[in-house]
């Protein structure tokens, strides 16, 4: 099988995709599935973390009606305290990531980076005082 698209608006390529029947049988099918459903039922699916989502949202409620508050009820009030909890991590993580950061600048001095024994290096360059610290490229798994 391949996939045509269109690049920066004006290249056109061609890439080969192998079938992964997997991914087919226990994501695809599934999902589109459901999908449909709610296609059928005339239902909007629940929200996900994407950015598509977030911009159909806002294309379906582009303006909010001013002075209208709605109630809200035990599910809201969990999405609430949930969302604070997480946000409370994320600071403690970023903040955490940021003194890991300061640890290689100083570690760093004035050497312009760290290579390690698998090849991935840690940079940190700049010119008139104003250096950049780059961590590596790393595929999670």
């Amino acid at each position: 099988m391949v996939v045509s698209c269109l690049l920066w608006g004006y290249q056109c390529d061609v890439f080969p995709v192998e079938r992964d029947e997997e991914f087919v049988t226990k994501t695809l099918v599934p999902e589109t599935l459901a999908f449909w459903n709610h296609v059928q039922a005339g239902t909007r699916p629940p929200p996900d973390p994407s950015d598509e989502c977030k911009a159909a949202i806002l294309r379906l409620f582009p303006e909010s009606e001013p002075e209208r508050f709605i109630e809200s009820d035990a599910d809201m009030d969990d999405l609430d305290s949930r969302y604070f909890v997480l946000k409370e991590q994320a600071d403690a993580l970023k903040a955490e990531m940021n003194g890991i950061k300061n640890e290689f600048r100083d570690r760093l001095e004035d050497a312009e980076g760290v290579a390690f024994e698998d090849g991935r290096t840690w940079t940190h360059r700049g010119k008139n005082g104003k250096r950049r610290l780059t961590p590596p490229r790393r595929a999670w798994k």
